[in-house]
This record gives structure tokens, C-alpha cells and sequence, in this order.
């Protein structure tokens, strides 16, 4: 699952230190508003990406190795699989929802003309969302947003019980980190605010926390 995630995650991070710079635009960076054209790359976003890359290398193994895997399931979780495949699919659909937006954006500004006293909205150039930016970035949106339902639907269905436990926190983790990175955006900034879909993918991640306990909990001759 977490394998699944990271190639979305991959390729976004791929067009960040490589793309972004040939199509300028507001990009926030560790809570701060910055112009892509005046971004280079690091030896921290080397080993972001190394670490991203050995974890789809990781899934594609645990892929390969799955069916020589011996599953032992007392069956105790299999009463709620489709309760936790049918919570799984409304977190992963309020999640996409979220994701479609900033999770720390520019507030609007109200200007008011001396002269006449009228006031009027002001919109300022904010943060892209995942899904506005173009190239690698919109492919890698695009296949994340897939794969949280995708893994959504999928992880309540594997065998044995801690393969369950393990994809649901797989997609909790990758949830809360965008939230979490949404919250220091805000928290670090004066220019930004936190946005509804920020809270939201907050409250997604903590759903699929919860879920992730109930599997835990639900053990071998236990119901």
C-alpha cells in the first residue's frame, strides 16, 4: 500500500526539483512562499526521493512475494470487511476531495478605495493544488488520488489480519502527512491560513487511524 502511494508521491516530488522551475509559480516550502524559478534542488530532496523510490521498489517486492506467503487468518476480522471497505471508500473519496485544494492558502484581501469608500476582494496568487500543477505533477496527483481509493477498497480485503492493519496505515500515515504538512504551512507563515480542505484531510486521516485500530484490536478468537 504504502509502495502504491509513493509512486504518486514520487513523481510529484520528481517534477519538483526538476520542472517546476520551467513554468514559474507560487509553491509553498516548509511554510514558506517561494517562486519555483528560484528553487534548487538539495541533497535533503535527493534523499526524499531515494527513500520514495526504495519504497515503490519495497511494494513491488512484497508484491512479487505475496502469493509464497503463508496466510494464517482466524477469521475474526471478517464480520466488518465490508463495513471497513465501505468506510474506506467515503475517507478515500473526502480525501481526493481535499486534495483537489490547498491545504494552506492566501486569504483573500479586502481593499477599500479611499475615494468612494467601496470595498473590493482582492484575490492574491496562492499555493498550486496537487491537481493544477502540470507534467509529472498532474500524472503523480492523478495516481495518488487513484491509489488512496484504490488502496481504500483493497486493504480490508487482504489476508492475513495484520495485512489489513498494515494497508490502513499505510494510507493513515500518507493522509496525516499532508494534513500535518498543511498545519506547519499555516502555523510557520503570517501569508497563509488553513483551509477546510486541510481540516478535512486532518479528519480523513484520523478515520483511517481508527480504522486501523479496530483492525488491530479485532485479533484471532476475539469478536
Amino acid at each position: 500500500m504504502a509502495g502504491a502511494l509513493g509512486i504518486g508521491q514520487l513523481l510529484i516530488e520528481v517534477y519538483r526539483g526538476s520542472s517546476s522551475t520551467s513554468r514559474p509559480a507560487v509553491e509553498v516550502l516548509a511554510g514558506q512562499r517561494v517562486l519555483t524559478s528560484g528553487v534548487e534542488a538539495a541533497p535533503g530532496w535527493v534523499l526524499g526521493v531515494v527513500a520514495l523510490g526504495l519504497t515503490v521498489l519495497a511494494g513491488a517486492v512484497a508484491i512479487w512475494s505475496w502469493g509464497r506467503t503463508v496466510m494464517d487468518d482466524g477469521g475474526a476480522l471478517d464480520p466488518v470487511r465490508s463495513g471497513l471497505a465501505g468506510s474506506g471508500v467515503l475517507l478515500g473519496v473526502m480525501t481526493v476531495l481535499c486534495l483537489s485544494l490547498p491545504s494552506a492558502d492566501v486569504p483573500d484581501q479586502v481593499v477599500t478605495d479611499p475615494a468612494t469608500g467601496l470595498q473590493t476582494v482582492v484575490t492574491q496568487e496562492g499555493p498550486q493544488a496537487l491537481l493544477e500543477r502540470p507534467g509529472l505533477a498532474l500524472m503523480g496527483g492523478l495516481l495518488l488520488a487513484g491509489a488512496v481509493v484504490l488502496c481504500s477498497v483493497v486493504a480490508p480485503s487482504l489476508r492475513p489480519r495484520l495485512a489489513v492493519v498494515g494497508g490502513l496505515l499505510a494510507i493513515a500515515v500518507a493522509v496525516l502527512g499532508a494534513a500535518l504538512t498543511g498545519m506547519r504551512d499555516a502555523a510557520a507563515s503570517d501569508d497563509l491560513e488553513w483551509t477546510l480542505p486541510g481540516a478535512g484531510l486532518l479528519v480523513a486521516g484520523l478515520g483511517y487511524a481508527g480504522l486501523t485500530a479496530l483492525a488491530w484490536r479485532l485479533r484471532r478468537g476475539r469478536s
